[in-house]
């Protein structure tokens, strides 16, 4: 980048250039080593592997619930998307590393359900072998800037964050939304006097809220997860115990802001 503008190389050769560059790619993202360098914090794993799906099964699940199971280092969870298919996935503590079986991965899964509900196990079943998916969970801990410049970063290439709260993708959106908002002040991005205050402000206004999303995705993920019998037992207990007021106020925290 210079005081006029950023280039962008590409793999292919291509190159383009632009007032701004946001860089939008990834947990894995190649835009952050541009503003990070070698000082760079590496994803972290959470010691977490989900196994995961949709699947079409009429009937199995009213289109208003959402159902999770909690066991002792494991969840399955399973909710619909749609008006024809059931999101499901399953996850447990691993290793980090660990491979994809060759075969019968739906016999392997479905042996490790056998205390959670029945439907679980004729979800993973109604599943193609090929269509279920293994993913290694990461997060990555909260940076105290998402800037260089004329280069910025949103959605999981900014905050890296578990599933755990399910506001992964929320946030990004949000991310976009702000952006979008604060970079209508540059007059399509012509009034250069305004790019850096409209990058500046849009990290000030998301910073915070994604990185408190992230640190509280790492410990309900802790707690989900946990093997201790009396940790299991005293999270069982806290849960059937939380009253539903309660639980919709804890959603309400992540749900609800304004962009």
């Amino acid at each position: 980048q210079d005081a006029d503008g950023v280039i962008a190389h590409f793999a292919d050769g291509g190159s383009e250039r632009g007032a701004v560059l946001i860089g939008a790619d990834g947990g894995r993202s190649v835009v952050r080593k541009h503003i990070f360098g070698d000082h760079d914090t590496k994803p972290r794993y959470s010691g977490v592997t989900i196994w995961r799906s949709a699947v079409r099964l009429d009937g199995a699940l009213r289109q208003d619930t959402a159902r999770l199971c909690l066991g002792p280092g494991q969840t399955f969870v399973m909710f619909p998307v749609g008006r024809e298919r059931i999101y499901w996935g399953m996850g447990k503590r691993e290793p980090e590393g660990g491979t994809v079986p060759s075969e019968d991965v739906r016999q392997m899964l479905c042996e490790q359900l056998g205390e959670f509900l029945p439907l679980a196990r004729e979800i993973v079943q109604a599943t193609p072998e090929k269509e279920v998916i293994r993913t290694a969970i990461y997060d990555r801990d909260p940076d105290r800037t998402w800037l260089k410049g004329r280069v910025a970063l949103l959605g999981d290439a900014a905050h890296l964050t578990t599933p755990f709260v399910g506001q992964g993708a929320g946030i990004s959106m949000e991310d976009s939304v702000r952006l979008a908002k604060e970079l209508a002040l540059t007059e399509g991005l012509r009034d250069q006097r305004m790019l850096a205050p409209a990058l500046q402000a849009y990290e000030r206004e998301r910073l915070p809220r994604c990185s408190k999303i992230v640190l509280s995705s790492r410990r309900r993920g802790q707690v989900l997860f946990w093997r201790n019998p009396a940790l299991v037992a005293t999270r069982n207990a806290m849960f059937r115990s939380l009253p539903a007021a309660a639980r919709r106020a804890l959603l309400r925290s992540s749900l609800n802001y304004e962009v």
